[in-house]
Formats: C-alpha cells, sequence, structure tokens
C-alpha cells in the first residue's frame, strides 16, 4: 500500500468544493461530521453505564471526542520521528492528512452503535439467532449470506450504513465522506462470508449492502482486503480511551474504591515488566495520604495515556513495513513496554466493573427494550411493500419508522433494480435495524414504555 492512494483526495459523489477557511478535503470530513445530527446523538448513547444522569460520566460522545484527540496524538508522535527517517517515505503533508482523517474516524467510529451500548449490540444478535424461521414471507426466505449479516450485526459495519446510506433527504451517498475515511472506519476487512476464512477477524467490517461501497472505497485506495494503516491507530486510540475512562467512571459511581483499585492493580501486575510495576508503585505512594483519591487516580491514568500513545506510535514505526504490506495481524501495544497495561485494564473492567448489578440490570433491561421492539417491527417490515393492506398495528408500526430509514430501503431497491425477492426482503428488514440501531438510550426506553401503555 502507498500514501499517494491511501490519502487518496476522492469522495464517493461529489468533487471536494474549498469554502472560506477550509481548503483540505479531510478537514471538510470533519465539518460534516460535528454539524450532524447522528453524531450529535451520541450524547445519549451509553459508553458504559446506561441511561446515566451523572454528566461526569462519559457518554459515546465525550468517549469519541476523547478517541479523536488521541488518534491525532498518535500520529503526531509517529510523525516527529518518521520525518527524520527516509526508510518511511512520508512527507508532512500525509503527515496532516493523516492525523485529520484519524481525528474524524475517532468522531464517528461509534456512531454505528446501537442504544445500551454493546449489549444492545449483542441483542440484535441473539434476537436474529432465534428467530431465523420467522424471516420470511410468501415461500421467500433470506440467503444465508443476509441472514449472516443479521447474526453477526456489528455496530463498526452498521457505522458505514449511517454515513453512507441513512443521511440526508436523498440517501444517495450520505454525507458523502472521503474514500480514505471511509476505508479507516473499516475496521476488519471482510464480509460476514469471509469473516474467519483464512484470516483472523472475529468480527465483520461492512455488510453486504455495503459491498459495492466497499469495492469502490479500497479499489482507490489500494487496500482491498486489508486494513487501512490508519485503522491501526483508530483501534489503538479508542482502546487508550476507553480502559482508562471505564475505570474513572467506575470509581465516581462508587462501584470500586480507589484501595481496590490498587489492591486488583498489584494482583494483575504481579508478573509484568519493571517499568509496569514502578508506575503502579507510583500510583500506591499517591494514594498513601491523598487529598483528592479520585484525582491521584486521574491523574495516574492519565500518565498512563501519555506512555500508550507513545507505545502505539513507536509500535507503528516499528512494524511500519508489515502494516504497509497488509501482513500485520496484532494491535500497536504488542511487544511493547506498556502494552500489557492495556489488557490489565480491561481485564479489570471486565471482572471488577462490567460484573456491578447497577451495570448488569440496566443491560438487562435495555435487552427487554430491544428484544420486544424487533419482535413487533421486524414481521411489520418483512410484511412491507408486500402484503397489500397491512393490518392496523403494522401499518402504525411502520408509520414510526423514520422517513431516512424508509429512504434508504426504497433507494437501496431502485439501486439494485434488478434485486431478487430475497434481497429486498433483506433490505427490509435492514430498514428495523438501521431504525432501532440509530436510537439514543432514552428514545428507545421512551418508546418502549409508550407503545406498551406503561407511559
Amino acid at each position: 500500500m502507498e500514501w499517494s492512494k491511501l490519502l487518496v483526495k476522492k469522495r464517493v459523489g461529489n468533487d471536494f468544493i474549498p469554502m472560506a477557511g477550509i481548503q483540505s478535503e479531510f478537514e471538510m470530513d470533519y465539518l460534516k461530521i460535528i454539524t450532524n445530527q447522528s453524531f450529535r446523538r451520541l450524547q445519549d448513547k451509553t459508553q458504559v453505564f446506561p441511561l446515566e444522569k451523572n454528566d461526569f460520566i462519559r457518554t459515546r460522545l465525550t468517549h469519541s471526542l476523547e478517541v479523536s484527540y488521541i488518534g491525532k496524538l498518535i500520529v503526531q508522535k509517529f510523525g516527529s520521528y518518521a520525518l527524520n527517517e527516509k526508510r518511511f517515505k512520508i512527507t508532512e503533508d500525509e503527515l496532516e492528512k493523516m492525523a485529520d482523517i484519524v481525528m474524524s474516524a475517532g468522531l464517528i467510529h461509534d456512531i454505528g452503535n446501537p442504544p445500551f451500548g454493546h449489549y444492545g449490540e449483542k441483542s440484535i444478535q441473539e434476537w436474529f439467532h432465534k428467530n431465523k424461521d420467522k424471516l420470511g414471507i410468501n415461500g421467500i426466505e433470506l440467503e444465508e449470506k443476509y441472514y449472516q449479516d443479521l447474526l453477526n450485526f456489528d455496530g463498526n459495519a452498521q457505522a458505514l450504513r449511517v454515513v453512507n446510506r441513512l443521511t440526508y433527504t436523498d440517501n444517495t451517498n450520505g454525507l458523502d465522506l472521503s474514500m480514505p475515511l471511509l476505508n479507516t472506519l473499516v475496521k476488519y476487512p471482510v464480509s460476514s462470508e469471509e469473516k474467519g476464512i483464512g484470516n483472523d477477524y472475529k468480527k465483520i467490517g461492512y455488510f453486504y449492502s455495503e459491498d459495492d461501497l466497499y469495492e469502490l472505497v479500497t479499489k482507490y485506495t489500494g487496500a482491498k482486503g486489508k486494513r487501512h494503516p490508519l485503522t491501526f491507530i483508530l483501534e489503538a486510540a479508542d482502546d487508550i480511551a476507553y480502559v482508562a475512562a471505564d475505570i474513572e467512571d467506575a470509581l465516581k459511581k462508587k462501584i470500586i474504591n480507589g484501595s481496590d483499585f490498587l489492591r486488583l492493580l498489584k494482583i494483575e501486575t504481579a508478573e509484568s515488566n519493571n517499568l509496569i510495576q514502578k508506575d503502579v508503585a507510583k500510583l500506591e505512594v499517591a494514594l498513601t495520604n491523598p487529598v483528592d483519591e479520585l484525582s491521584e487516580i486521574h491523574q495516574w491514568l492519565m500518565t498512563m495515556q501519555a506512555s500508550l500513545i507513545y507505545s502505539a506510535s513507536y509500535c507503528f514505526g516499528i512494524k511500519y513495513k508489515a502494516i504497509m504490506e497488509g501482513t500485520y495481524q496484532k494491535d500497536l501495544f504488542f511487544e511493547t513496554n506498556h502494552g500489557d497495561m492495556i489488557g490489565i485494564l480491561k481485564k479489570i473492567s471486565y471482572k471488577y466493573v462490567f460484573k456491578d448489578s447497577q451495570i448488569l440490570k440496566l443491560e438487562l433491561s435495555g435487552n427487554t427494550v430491544i428484544t420486544w421492539l424487533l419482535d413487533h417491527f421486524i414481521p411489520a417490515a418483512i410484511k412491507y411493500d408486500v402484503v397489500k393492506d397491512l393490518d392496523n398495528t403494522d401499518e402504525k408500526l411502520m408509520d414510526l419508522i423514520s422517513d431516512s430509514c424508509k429512504k434508504a430501503y426504497h433507494h437501496c431497491k431502485e439501486r439494485c433494480s434488478k434485486a431478487s425477492e430475497e434481497e429486498k426482503l433483506y433490505h427490509r428488514i435492514l430498514m428495523v435495524t438501521d431504525y432501532i440501531s440509530g436510537m439514543t438510550d432514552s428514545y428507545a426506553r421512551d418508546l418502549y414504555r409508550e407503545l406498551n401503555g406503561i407511559d
């Protein structure tokens, strides 16, 4: 792969038109994103704690802002020494474009996530796993390739649909973002048919509905079947942001206290390298007689983030050749001095934060909401545009689905003029997953309560 193609100034639809103060293709991406309603909805979507009223606790929006900035820092760290190394063959202008693209990717990397966090994602997957026999009409059933998309529903893959199919009224090219940015969003360069076949990817990167988009984008970037190099940086920034945030938010909600965190940290780092153990020792000193325990841990986590930013940029440089060849299969913390800290903080979060009863109850509540919505909207959508006269309930349910989701279905039907009835059925079902995954936590809960006569 070459940066001349990976950073191609190309969009799916319209050519870039400079505006006053914005001369860069990739700066325009940033402006389009921050003024878009789908981005704003992230302020009411779960990071870890659903329906949280405490302003201190992160949402998908605040998390995305952190990822955006951390990604930029990784690019800058890498660039600070790459310009002095001839082997990288990279220019200052290219590094600036890389930073702009990663910043925008950080803002929208979670834009396709459904309400109630990753548990909402699992709820959708489980629903389709249990209801395969209900996904047909008039003898028409889903082909396996379509069913696998639904069974492997993924927020990252949904992000491509949101920015390209579900934004703006014509739905032709959505936000019409640059191809390098769209390519960076594809975390796993495989479809549901390719997942796990000759590769280590356990998730899908795009749905069948975006297969043509992926083919077009990678034709220009030259990254078909490979991760765009900037995707590694986006992934690292995401990890750095959320492992620290999850711990800090849990402390603020008093799910764990400082003493518990230090004790768990010492247990999990007992066999770590000297650098990590020294970092833990510094935290122990800071928590001996703290004026503000949360503040001390916050400062320590900030220091860890700085070390991990350096580790990611260092690894990007060390593994640069394999990354550019598309053969590198690890993350940007592999075999770095502080890389183990990511796994340690994740382990503490999973064992002692995500298993807390507060989170479990809210996740189960979210599962009830999403399952009920799918139970009622999917059957109505299957009949939509097929049954001449929908019954009263199904008609009202379809009237509730947003116009943008319906237009995406009709546009796909028109675009795929030779589409089979099975493919049209697939797109009608996507109309519901588009609608539900686009909901905020509060909207999903409130709609469920209203339709059940609770409010």
